[in-house]
């Protein structure tokens, strides 16, 4: 949508100093960085940004960029504009006006009859004051103050033809179309030369079906007003009706070329294209139309229509979001919801609607056992015990959730509460069946008996039981039965490759018995989703350091020290490469550091001393380019000679780096090398340069996008980071740093739901990371306010020794105790029966309730940064078109 890439507002408007003390010269407004799409609305504005600069009370210069602003589609923006001149100009009507009408427009109506009763105040005659208090306070549910202004108007100016239309505009969203019509008949005999009335005639007539009189309407509202979007998308919605197909896209085209930010024209285009067969076209039309008109429920409708016949779950999920916006207070819709976003992984989501759904429909057992499944599947078993609870309460609960309640309680080693349902369970199951089996056995294994729970783990594993056979594989190292937990362990990481915890764990297996190539192996497939990873990072560096590779093992102990500066192992792999380097003075500094955070290693101390006698042997900077000269082809002379240089001369080292660059095994290295030497030195556009050579060479690496991404973060370029990052992600979904830094540009946006679904997915990759936990629990802690989780993720990093001092004041202070158990079922409150409204007050319109489709004025005005609008009525097969106000749009 073209208004998602809001660089030009957001900057264009940003209001740099707040008003108080505000002193002649002060910049009030903004202009800088604008994308080249944006250069023309620039030149538009520009003069009356700077009258504004100038003078921040200059009314006219506010108005005219406003109207400039709304021309070109950015609404909301102008109302920021016109808000600010308010403050400095409060008494101007002109300004109150403007923004009343802005507020109209996009359907803020109880904000803009506040702003039409202010200036009403100043100006009681105000005509167009009245009718816009008129309007907003009918569209606001106030019937009788609507007809109070109306009233007013029309003495002051009985024969004014738009007092007609605006109660013919009432009796049309009341549904009285006769009336509607007999108004808009006695405007067009008052005033003839106005296009208004005939295109309101024809609108309904288009709704009592009467179209060969609607479309002589129409078309006499055409040859007075021939550039009126609104008037072309009424013929062409005829014309759709008429089964005159070509002419019906051909009209609704014209609309869209008009004014590219009316909705109305792309649901006619997009019901051609469901005609003609072209579905994906069709999708995007209805999409358009409701970014246009986020209360357009018709488009919604179609598009949720659409996804379930084609199978597409994100379509339908975005269809639910929104049409459960507009009427929020329909459960079942909410129902559809949460199932979809399960249904679609959207875990975050499920949970946040299913537990919305408790509140409401306590007594439904669909919503606690929904709630349920979605905590089963990201492995939240404080969420399972307390939604299975309360099915079990309600007596609808099953053996699956029987068999998940008692697996949860385990969890957590409470043996004595799972004792009732696991009993339970024996009794409903056969004695080998394999659910049964892995509850055994993980129950025998916290009563301290392990053989006899690795029987009955090895029996679940053998059904294929992946979780029975990973816990199997636990109790086997424990007991020390070394090559069974290899082979159990073996077995679930060739099958699911990419979980870190499982790798891990063999990894570590492997090396305990001495098979440091098979281990290596399996850290290599580690290190290729996680870079990060300390414990593969460590064995690596130690592992190329034994087989004499150097600048590897270099390599990777400095990844490992990035993420854990205090690392012994990738210190004391690091002195000894440097040692070997005859780099004396770095390898002491790294061998003492080691030595400062464990003292007592007699080899590390042996290693400090050893190299402050060779101390005197160190070369300088001089002597290394003095070797290198001798011998240019010694990569390692030019990375020594370059990581000295970028200490103190880093454009120096900048060209060393190039050199190297020159060899491929160095070049990805050299330039990551460069870009942050560049970045050192303020020179943004150059070190982003570099990351996309990287890119060029390496264009399927997902850590040449991820690299990108992260410098284009760090400037808050976020749109185009996201952008890196996903491609990242289509290469590898399971590319862990590219879904952390994802994760943390969608936190930086607001996103939450999106950087808590990210952090999800990393959990089940390596439900051992803490900092993947450690940032789920900030997430729960501040933002979502989610106690209850946090206090889960909190609980899960003590279990794996993370101290976070201001997560534990934080999660301490909450009153999260933990849920009770359900009511017995005769004390379950009955889910609440919907009450239905007399028929008589269903004529009245809903509260800030906009209707199918908007004002025809405010379609000329409204765009797709508009705000969502409150609850619409459910569309008809085709949607009404708005009546054209004869409001004369701002010149």
């Amino acid at each position: 949508m073209r208004l998602n890439r809001l660089c030009f507002p957001a900057a264009a408007l940003a209001l740099a100093l707040g008003v108080s003390g505000c002193r002649e010269g002060t910049v009030i407004v903004s202009v800088r960085d604008l994308p080249p799409q944006e250069q023309q609305m620039y030149r538009e504005i520009q003069p009356y940004i700077k009258r504004i600069n100038r003078r921040p009370n200059d009314v006219s210069a506010y108005l005219n960029a406003s109207r400039a602003l709304q021309k070109a589609g950015y609404t909301s923006y102008a109302r920021q504009l016109v808000d600010k001149g308010v403050l400095y100009s409060p008494q101007s009507l002109e300004l109150l006006m403007e923004r009343a009408r802005i507020e109209e427009a996009s359907g803020v109506f109880r904000e803009a009859l506040k702003d039409y009763e202010k200036v009403l105040e100043s100006a009681s005659d105000d005509v167009a004051a009245l009718r816009g208090a008129s309007r907003s306070a009918y569209r606001s549910g106030s019937r009788s103050a609507a007809d109070r202004y109306l009233a007013r108007a029309r003495a002051l100016s009985p024969d004014d033809p738009g007092l007609l239309l605006d109660e013919a505009q009432f009796a049309y969203f009341d549904n009285d179309l006769e009336k509607a019509l007999s108004l808009s008949r006695e405007a067009s005999r008052l005033a003839p030369h106005l296009a208004g009335p005939y295109y309101n005639e024809g609108l309904a007539l288009l709704r009592l079906n009467r179209l060969e009189e609607a479309l002589d309407s129409a078309e006499k509202a055409l040859t007075l007003a021939p550039n009126a979007a609104e008037i072309h998308s009424l013929i062409g919605e005829l014309k759709y009706a008429m089964g005159d197909d070509a002419q019906a896209r051909s009209f609704a085209e014209k609309a869209v070329e008009i004014s590219p930010y009316f909705d109305q024209p792309c649901r006619t285009l997009a019901k051609l294209a469901l005609k003609d067969g072209d579905i994906e076209k069709a999708a995007g039309l209805f999409r358009r139309a409701v970014e246009l008109n986020p209360s357009d429920a018709f488009s919604l409708l179609n598009l949720r229509r659409i996804g379930l016949d084609s199978d597409n779950g994100s379509l339908v999920l975005y269809s639910l979001r929104r049409l459960s916006r507009l009427d929020p207070e329909d459960n079942d819709l909410r129902m559809q919801l949460a199932d979809t976003a399960l249904k679609e992984e959207q875990y975050s989501e499920a949970a946040a609607e299913f537990r919305s759904m408790t509140e409401k429909r306590p007594g439904d057992p669909a919503v606690w056992r929904g709630l349920g499944r979605t905590y089963a599947a990201i492995d939240d078993h404080q969420g399972v015990i307390e939604a299975y609870s309360w099915l079990d309460a309600l007596g609808k609960a099953g053996t699956d959730e029987y068999a998940a309640l008692a697996d949860s309680l385990l969890h957590f080693g409470a043996a004595e509460k799972a004792e009732p349902y696991v009993r339970r369970l024996a009794s409903e199951l056969p004695p080998g069946d394999p659910r049964l089996a892995r509850l055994l056995g993980q129950k025998l294994f916290l009563e301290n008996r392990p053989a006899e729970a690795l029987g009955y783990l090895m029996t679940a594993a053998a059904s294929g039981d992946e979780d029975a056979a990973f816990k199997a594989a636990l109790v086997a190292a424990s007991i020390g039965r070394k090559d069974e937990a290899v082979k159990l362990f073996s077995g679930l990481h060739a099958d699911d490759p990419s979980r870190a915890d499982l790798a891990r764990l063999l990894a570590q297996l492997m090396e305990g018995s001495g098979d440091d190539d098979g281990a290596r192996k399996v850290y290599d497939s580690i290190l290729a989703l996680n870079p990060d990873d300390v414990h593969a990072g460590e064995f690596m560096a130690s592992y190329l350091l034994e087989h004499d590779d150097l600048a590897g093992a270099e390599k990777a102990a400095a990844k490992v020290l990035a993420v854990s500066p205090r690392s012994v192992r990738a210190l004391e792999t690091t002195g000894a490469v440097l040692e070997a380097r005859g780099d004396n003075s770095g390898a002491l500094a790294a061998f003492r550091k080691a030595l400062e955070l464990e003292p007592a290693r007699k080899d590390i101390g042996d290693a400090v001393q050893r190299v402050q006698r060779k101390l005197p042997e160190s070369v300088t900077l001089e002597d290394l380019r003095s070797a290198w000269r001798r011998s240019p082809d010694n990569l390692d002379l030019l990375r020594r000679i370059a990581d000295l240089e970028a200490v103190d001369d880093p454009a120096r080292a900048v060209g060393s780096l190039r050199r190297l660059a020159g060899y491929p095994r160095e070049r990805r290295d050299a330039l990551e090398k460069i870009a942050g030497l560049y970045r050192r030195m303020d020179q943004q556009p150059r070190a982003l340069a570099a990351a996309r050579e990287i890119i060029r060479f390496y264009p399927e690496d997902p850590s040449a996008h991820t690299f990108l991404a992260g410098l284009l973060a760090e400037d808050a370029e976020y749109a185009q980071a996201l952008k890196a990052v996903g491609r990242a992600v289509e290469i590898s979904p399971n590319y862990v740093p590219a879904l952390k830094l994802s994760a943390r540009i969608k936190l930086a946006k607001d996103d939450v739901e999106g950087a808590l679904t990210n952090y999800l997915m990393l959990r089940r990759i390596d439900p051992m990371d803490t900092s993947t936990l450690l940032n789920m629990c900030r997430i729960y802690t501040y933002h979502t306010r989610d106690f209850t989780r946090a206090r889960a993720c909190y609980s899960e990093l003590q279990r794996l020794g993370y101290e976070a001092p201001d997560l534990e004041k934080a999660v301490g202070e909450l009153e999260t105790p933990l849920p009770d158990f359900p009511m017995p079922d005769d004390q379950v409150p009955a889910e609440a029966v919907p009450v239905a409204l007399p028929e008589e007050l269903h004529a009245e319109p809903p509260a800030d309730d906009v209707p199918e489709e908007l004002p025809a004025d405010a379609a000329a005005s409204i765009g797709p940064d508009t705000p969502p609008a409150a609850p619409a009525p459910s569309a008809p097969e085709s949607p009404p078109v708005a009546p054209l106000m004869t409001t004369p749009p701002p010149e």
